[in-house]
């Protein structure tokens, strides 16, 4: 999610009048600002069962385009809270063995959360990582997955018996936002990673055209779109370079279909905010400028400040697990 694609993605847009509340969040020795909004298959996978420590980018098209204006339901979540605790929907951060099922955005496989994974493990946390069908690079017909395959997938990664955190990044929050509508009940928050759940009809990338796949982008390319590369060294970015797969352009150029069903509004929901600022995003949610972020106001989402780049499950992952366990 990046502030130039954000502004820039101009078509429909919700407003909603809605009071700020902020709030403070301890994140490892850092205090970060808080925010709250009041107003309305086939996939590899990491997984770790409770066991001990172990072990896309979500380019936020300039042209993407959701159709038209959309009805925000008005409501006013309050959200008391304690240093290390939050109360009312959410789960104490104290709480250990939450199963967590991380899922990687354009280009990466399960292999780009080994960090924060292994972080969380150590945590006590029940984590897995997931490989999207489309993304296996072994799979030969990847190109024909879709957007409900992806959804699905994450689905059947969740124990029937037991309710998921699940975290997406970047392009995974549309696959991730689909799974919340087609079992809201299974999940016990949705964390978003530099992305926000997406409005119904909304198309990431609408100017693929006949393309069959999307590679990944020169980091030139990358930086002029917006998605910041702050953090990352050339380590990083050499692995970042030598295992992406190209994004199959059915699954970037497709638009989100949504059930008529409002269940998926009540999953409790945080949006981490890395490369844009949290007061940022509040104000595009609200403002109709920017539609990728109209979203917000109806899940009633916690927007929480973590200053880094794009990646930050490479550039800071051990605060984005101390988010996430926070949350979780």
């Amino acid at each position: 999610m990046t502030v130039q694609a954000a502004v820039s993605s101009q078509s429909g847009g919700t407003k909603s009048p809605g009071a700020l509340r902020t709030v403070s969040h301890q994140v490892g020795l850092r205090t970060m600002p808080r925010y709250q909004l009041a107003p309305g298959s086939n996939t590899g996978s990491a997984c770790s069962r409770r066991g001990p420590p172990s072990a896309t980018v979500l380019p936020w098209h300039v042209g993407g385009s959701t159709p038209g204006d959309r009805a925000v339901r008005g409501r006013d979540r309050t959200a008391p809270e304690t240093a290390g605790r939050h109360v009312g929907r959410m789960r104490h951060a104290g709480c250990m063995g939450t199963r967590i099922l991380l899922v990687p955005g354009f280009w990466l496989g399960a292999w780009a959360w080994d960090e924060v994974a292994e972080e969380l493990r150590g945590r006590g946390h029940d984590v897995c990582a997931l490989t999207l069908p489309g993304l296996d690079p072994e799979d030969e017909s990847r190109f024909d997955a879709t957007l409900e395959q992806q959804a699905r997938a994450i689905v059947e990664a969740i124990d029937p018996a037991e309710k998921a955190v699940l975290v997406a990044h970047s392009g995974a929050a549309v696959p991730v936002y689909l799974a919340t509508d087609l079992v809201p009940e299974r999940i016990g928050h949705a964390i978003y990673v530099d992305s926000a759940p997406i409005p119904n009809g909304f198309v990431l990338r609408d100017d693929l055209g006949s393309a069959r796949e999307f590679e990944l982008p020169s980091w030139a390319e990358l930086e002029a779109e917006g998605n910041s590369l702050t953090g990352l060294d050339d380590i990083a970015l050499a692995r970042f370079r030598e295992k992406a797969v190209s994004q199959p352009a059915r699954i970037a150029g497709s638009p989100l279909r949504m059930s008529a069903s409002t269940a998926r509004l009540d999953v409790p929901t945080t949006v981490v905010c890395t490369s844009i600022a949290a007061e940022l995003v509040r104000q595009l949610s609200t403002s109709g400028e920017a539609p990728i972020f109209s979203e917000l106001p109806r899940v009633a989402a916690d927007l929480m400040d973590l200053p880094t780049g794009h990646w930050p499950m490479w550039s800071e992952p051990k605060r984005l697990a101390e988010v996430i366990h926070s949350v979780a």
